[in-house]
């Protein structure tokens, strides 16, 4: 395996990142929570998945057969296991996925970990993406879609958005080979995250009256580079899926294009008229009159 190949698998679980602005609606101060909560989360992720990784590294030979015999030389322990030279080995770091639970003081905790790791990833999605949907439908930007836009009960919750995200999720675990569907997930959320980072990157470049961004880090050309490195990873990690991908990107914008749904968003591309049509106005202060431009 390449490390694109390994990082298409593992991205999917570091995609929470949006977890926060997603349900911005039901927070009580979202430009103040979102921001700390994010940056908390990656922080404590991270520590987590590099201590996983050194731990793992130090008490786990990458290649290793299983029976002890074979890493004892003369008696004397040996860390090189020249077994695996000749033939594939089950076990070591490298092909065993139970190395958690094998190193663990209890195993069976860490089942219960990853039970209750994958909950909190799929309810953070199941929560979040039906809400997206909801107002996607609502806006009637595509066609036949408006069935899934009602809700119910005071906070107008998507329940047939719930119940779509959930004949979805059953499909793809049905396939029962997560390895394959891994790598066309992280390249939705990679076209996703990239999408973010060039709007983000597109209204900060003609600063329209309404953005006034709170985060005193931020900066455009770290969208920029955000937008540059997610459509690099993209291509790197499978070209075939990211050309599909991109090709659902352009087909869904030429629908909107072509169909002009009746809502107004205020959006940067409207910004960027304006201030062309505006500039241009200016510039007649400094042309002179001439018979061929009357």
């Amino acid at each position: 395996q390449s490390f694109f190949t390994v990082f298409a698998i593992f991205f999917p679980a570091a995609t929470g990142i949006l977890a926060g602005a997603n349900i911005s609606g039901d927070l009580r101060n979202p430009s103040e929570a979102i921001p700390k909560g994010t940056i908390l989360a990656i922080i404590t992720t991270s520590f987590s998945y590099i201590l996983f990784a050194i731990i793992a590294g130090a008490t786990t030979l990458r290649d290793a057969t299983g029976d002890p015999a074979n890493y004892t030389v003369n008696g004397t322990v040996s860390e090189y296991m020249k077994t695996c030279e000749n033939e594939t080995c089950e076990w070591g770091l490298q092909n065993s996925y139970q190395v958690m639970t094998l190193v663990s003081a209890f195993g069976p905790l860490n089942y219960a970990g990853c039970f209750a790791a994958t909950l909190s990833s799929a309810l953070a999605c199941f929560v979040s993406a039906p809400k997206i949907f909801q107002a996607l439908c609502n806006d009637k930007i595509f066609p036949y879609l408006h069935f899934f836009g009602k809700g119910y009960g005071k906070n107008q919750e998507p329940l047939r958005a719930y119940a779509l995200a959930f004949a979805i999720a059953l499909a793809c675990i049905l396939i029962a080979e997560l390895n394959t569907i891994a790598p066309l997930i992280t390249n939705c959320y990679l076209a996703s995250y990239g999408l973010v980072n060039l709007s983000t990157f597109h209204v900060d470049l003609f600063k329209p009256v309404g953005w006034r961004p709170t985060f005193r880090y931020y900066n455009k050309w770290l969208s920029l580079l955000g937008f540059s490195l997610s459509l690099a990873a993209m291509f790197l990690c499978s070209w075939p899926t990211a050309l599909v991908t991109s090709a659902l990107v352009f087909t869904f914008f030429f629908i909107v294009k072509y169909r002009k749904p009746d809502v107004n968003w205020g959006s940067s591309t409207q910004v960027q008229v304006y201030k062309a049509a505006l500039s241009s106005v200016q510039q007649f202060s400094t042309i002179d009159e001439h018979i061929k431009t009357y």
